[in-house]
């Protein structure tokens, strides 16, 4: 399904702070200004991901220096979810310190924002003093749901949350994800499989992405003209096939006659729907690719639904791929988006009505729910997108975007942003994803002579009746492979 098959390739290198601030309340920060392997050491062999991948970071990456050596220094960093120390040259990187405000950071604790919220916030004020965060109370109760309680229910439908790693750690072995030995492919058109609780959880947290890229996936989606213009939609597009005009026909639903641009009508779109347009723009490239797809082509697929555009992926749901499409398609058809800038338009409209205007009005809350309940009290459904990621992953689309328009993260404080951080209880320490291992312990097999098993064996079970011949009691044996 193209709406995760392009970004994979492109958040490659997603990057994050990786501690909490210093004692001495100094931030030493980091951008690396060039494309630079990460090594283990200084000058030593290549940091190796958690699929064994080499690793490299291309500007403009925000790391923390944690240490020097030689001509290199040791940076922190997040890679595709996982955090990692390494080294990169000095010569790579532009170095500046931090003080952190304490009374800012007291403030924010004072606003609501648990302690080791408040801590790393503080850093992006010391660094950005113009943007603004304000706590957002999930379950619309005091000091926000449960947390384990909110995982639990974001977790209690399998489908919901899918993942395209190739580290098996990251799957759920839970049923429906993943019967005898086999993980179970929930998606079409592409290795799409149940993500496991940890990994839920660890997207969950908001605390993982409290850093100068991923806050974007908190970035209030409402439209702001003052900070949203057609320059950064342009940025965000620039890069894909969205930079080059379309034209709309006579009889073109919803667009006038002639040629048209992309960031035109995105922020048009945003400013009619009350939506973030740079928002829109990035959920764009995020389910299309940067080359584009079928989707956004007006090509059709199998000779069906030719001349019609769905650019969010809106109803892309099918156990094939030829399913996602022709749904996805049909749904187009039938609201008759036979131009680019209707399907751009009506997806602004569904995403103002249906998910900004009523409360879910970031990347992070059309993700995980927990926010706005349905008319009978319940929470998780509504939700845009299988990809456990796609916060995570978008939010550095909208962060490059921005990048490319300001020239310089630096230069960020020309206007103001806002971001509505999600607030639960009961957090306890920060989750994170172990490269490994995860905490599950399925059976992949379970073999038992002279006995006969009731169920027969399937690897979700906890308990077996065993039947043995009297004769043979003593003799039964089994062998379990996990």
């Amino acid at each position: 399904m193209k709406k995760f098959r392009y970004i994979s390739l492109l958040m490659l290198c997603l990057i994050a702070f990786s501690s909490d601030v210093m004692a001495s309340k100094t931030y030493v920060r980091g951008i690396v200004k060039a494309s630079s392997t990460v090594r283990k050491t200084c000058g030593g062999d290549n940091l190796l991901s958690d699929t064994n991948a080499k690793m490299s970071l291309y500007s403009p990456e925000a790391v923390e220096i944690v240490g020097e050596e030689g001509n290199c220094y040791k940076i922190g960093f997040m890679y595709v979810g996982f955090m990692y120390e390494g080294y990169v040259p000095k010569s790579n990187v532009i170095r500046k310190e931090y003080t952190i405000d304490e009374a800012y950071e007291t403030s924010l604790v004072n606003m609501g924002f648990p302690t080791d919220y408040a801590s790393r916030l503080a850093i992006l004020h010391a660094i950005h003093p113009n943007w603004t965060f304000s706590p957002s109370y999930t379950g619309g109760v005091a000091n926000g749901m449960d947390f384990y309680k909110a995982v639990n229910g974001e977790y209690s439908v399998i489908a919901r949350n899918v993942i395209d790693s190739s580290n098996t750690s990251l799957r759920s072995t839970d049923d429906g994800a993943y019967k005898n030995g086999q993980w179970i492919q929930l998606v079409g058109g592409g290795n799409w499989y149940g993500a496991s609780r940890q990994t839920v959880a660890f997207y969950m947290d908001p605390r993982n992405f409290l850093d100068e890229s991923h806050i974007f996936m908190f970035e209030n989606g409402g439209f702001n003209g003052q900070t949203q213009t057609v320059e950064q939609v342009n940025k965000i597009i620039g890069n894909t096939f969205m930079k080059a005009p379309f034209d709309c026909l006579p009889g073109a639903n919803g667009c006038s006659l002639g040629t048209h641009n992309y960031a035109d009508t995105f922020l048009t779109a945003g400013k009619d729907n009350n939506v973030n347009p740079n928002h829109l723009a990035s959920r764009v490239v995020q389910e299309q690719g940067v080359n584009g797809s079928v989707m956004s082509f007006g090509k059709g697929y199998d000779g069906k639904h030719i001349g019609f555009y769905n650019f969010f992926n809106i109803n892309a749901t099918g156990k094939t791929t030829a399913e996602v499409i022709l749904n996805a398609l049909s749904y187009a058809e039938n609201k008759n988006w036979n131009n680019q800038h209707i399907s751009i338009y009506g997806g602004a409209s569904l995403l103002g009505s249906s998910y900004v205007n009523r409360g879910q009005a970031n990347k992070y809350y059309q993700k995980f729910n927990t926010i706005a309940p349905d008319r009978y009290g319940n929470y998780y459904g509504n939700q845009y997108m299988q990809n456990v990621r796609a916060p995570y992953q978008e939010s550095y689309s909208t962060y490059t975007g921005y990048y490319k328009f300001f020239d310089t993260i630096d230069n960020w404080d020309v206007a103001p942003y806002d971001f509505l951080i999600p607030i639960y209880q009961n957090m306890g320490a920060k989750t994170s994803l172990d490269t490994k291992f995860n905490s599950d312990s399925t059976l992949k097999s379970l073999n038992v002579t002279s006995c006969n098993l009731n169920p027969e064996f399937i690897s979700s079970a906890y308990n077996y009746d065993c039947y043995v011949k009297e004769d043979e009691i003593g003799r039964a044996s089994c062998r379990e492979r996990v």
